[in-house]
């Protein structure tokens, strides 16, 4: 039976989108077995996001020991509830809680804790090369990504070089209406209405809240932008979370203009605002989808609801979408990644982690902060805390491969991931295994121009503020199809440009063009 995965990446961009504009009121759970609020010299407090573990109170136990006898100190890991993960994680930052680590992502806070001053710097720890571990499992290009103003602020949790949100589908269904293996976006498309034609049970793709961001805007693509899907050379940048989304020059790197402008200026976006907005009236795509959260989604396409929806390179596909062979009989999922050449592209990356740890600014144990992240990065820590305790909660398949013997699932992708250390399940379907392997080689990818950039918001950060609110009123509903384009455009637009769009932008091209002439001179 596959391992439930706990939701990594594509579940925090559905929490965060949900919670990074509201207020920050909610109630979080912590560890039910948490010995208090603070951090000491002997006891290391960090905030995870999700539900505790099953089974987490004897791995955490373990774990404990063998912390204790190798390096003098224990960890109290504070879960937060997906639906509260944001808010309250910016709130302990804002209000100088003394806790010590914590996830964060550019779709969090990063951005805006970088501009405020809240996070520690780690790169003297790296200069005094006293976490040799840590050192040979984090890439530098991974490293590099996460400095600002000359100073590395977080330790990159990446199993690949670079993550591509793509889909999953399933193959029976492709192979019983003549498509066979979905490659260009024709086929994709061709097999999204063979299933809306010919099986009238099943809703084509299956889309959540959070991933609607990901539809239209190259990342290096967009799920339904078949220009980006044929030419995938190009992040878009982001001032802030969901705030504004702006295309670069493709040439900045050479010229050093970055010249931002609105993403609807951009190729093929309103085209593909039009190719959303029919699937959405043809019924491709669920009805709830600006209500649907992740877990949700996913669930119903594990009971064969859905024909597609989404699915990263990041190695989880076969655990997390292959329940749906018990459900289904004969069914088989395979995974599609947005590249019309296929494993022959070489898509831009900015190597920037989707998440990664970083240490409060109020901490006093910056060093065992560190030191943790040095200890995960042998194989049987990992091992331990990933997989939980060898025997009882997963099997060794060789050095490569585990089967899981229980319900233990831990988000080591906010803690201990690393590439050379990751096991892949047993059982993994063909496609993935290509793909992730793929995503691991940073040879497979062109270096972004924006790869470290990082938006300064403090001169213009309530007009960054009005954005996101203008986004989430009027940019959500375009991205999802549930609006006209050419009246719901014209409303974001106008919404956009009285947040101050214009200044916005201004402050952006000062920023990014003082960013690509300093490369340009450390070159």
């Amino acid at each position: 039976m596959p391992r439930p995965t706990m939701p990594r990446r594509a579940f925090l961009r559905s929490s965060a989108a949900l919670t990074a504009l509201g207020t920050a009121s909610a109630v979080f759970g912590l560890d039910a077995c948490s010995s208090g609020s603070g951090s000491s010299a002997d006891r290391l407090v960090m905030l995870l996001p999700g539900d505790i573990p099953v089974g987490w109170d004897a791995i955490r136990g373990a774990v404990n020991d063998r912390l204790k006898a190798d390096l003098g100190f224990t960890i109290d890991a504070q879960f937060i509830s997906w639906t509260n993960y944001s808010n309250q994680e910016l709130l302990k930052f804002t209000s100088g809680e003394r806790f010590d680590q914590a996830l964060e992502a550019r779709w969090l806070h990063l951005d805006q804790l970088l501009s405020s001053g809240s996070l520690r710097p780690m790169d003297g720890y790296f200069a005094d090369k006293a976490h040799p571990h840590l050192d040979a499992t984090v890439s530098a290009k991974a490293r590099a990504s996460v400095t600002y103003k000359g100073h590395q602020y977080a330790v990159p949790q990446v199993n690949y070089a670079s993550a591509i949100t793509g889909m999953v589908i399933r193959q029976d269904l492709a192979e019983k209406y003549g498509i066979g293996s979905v490659e260009t976006y024709e086929d994709f498309e061709r097999y999204l209405y063979a299933v809306k034609q010919h099986d009238h049970d099943l809703i084509p793709f299956g889309l959540d809240n959070g991933y609607v961001n990901n539809t239209v805007t190259p990342q290096p693509t967009g799920l339904f932008n078949a220009h980006s899907w044929e030419d995938p050379s190009q992040f878009f940048q982001a001032a802030g979370s969901n705030a504004g989304i702006f295309a670069m020059d493709p040439k900045a790197g050479t010229t050093g203009s970055s010249r931002p402008r609105p993403f609807w200026e951009a190729p093929g976006i309103v085209e593909t605002l039009h190719r959303i907005r029919k699937y959405n009236q043809d019924g491709i795509l669920n009805k709830d989808v600006l209500n649907a959260d992740v877990s949700s989604v996913r669930g119903l396409f594990g009971q064969g609801r859905y024909a597609a929806t989404i699915g990263n390179t990041d190695g989880l596909t076969t655990t997390t979408f292959g329940a749906v062979a018990s459900a289904v009989h004969g069914a088989a999922i395979a995974q599609v990644v947005p590249f019309a050449k296929g494993t022959a592209a070489r898509p831009a990356a900015t190597f920037q982690a989707s998440n990664n740890v970083v240490i409060n600014k109020n901490s006093a144990h910056a060093d065992m902060v560190m030191k943790l992240q040095d200890w995960v990065s042998v194989k049987e820590n990992h091992d331990l805390v990933s997989y939980g305790v060898e025997g009882k909660d997963w099997k060794a398949h060789g050095d490569s491969e585990f089967e899981t013997l229980s319900k233990y699932v831990f988000p080591g992708f906010a803690l201990c991931w690393r590439i050379s250390l990751e096991r892949t399940p047993v059982g993994m379907v063909d496609s993935e295994r290509t793909w992730f392997g793929w995503a691991k080689d940073y040879g497979h990818f062109t270096t972004d121009p924006f790869t470290s950039f990082y938006f300064d918001q403090t001169p213009v950060k309530t007009n960054i503020s009005q954005l996101a609110s203008a986004y989430n009123q009027y940019g959500k509903p375009l991205f999802a199809g549930t609006v006209d384009v050419a009246s719901g455009l014209s409303k974001l637009q106008s919404a956009f440009e009285h947040a101050g769009l214009d200044k916005v932008l201004d402050q952006l091209q000062t920023q990014a063009d003082t960013y690509l002439a300093a490369a340009k001179s450390a070159h």
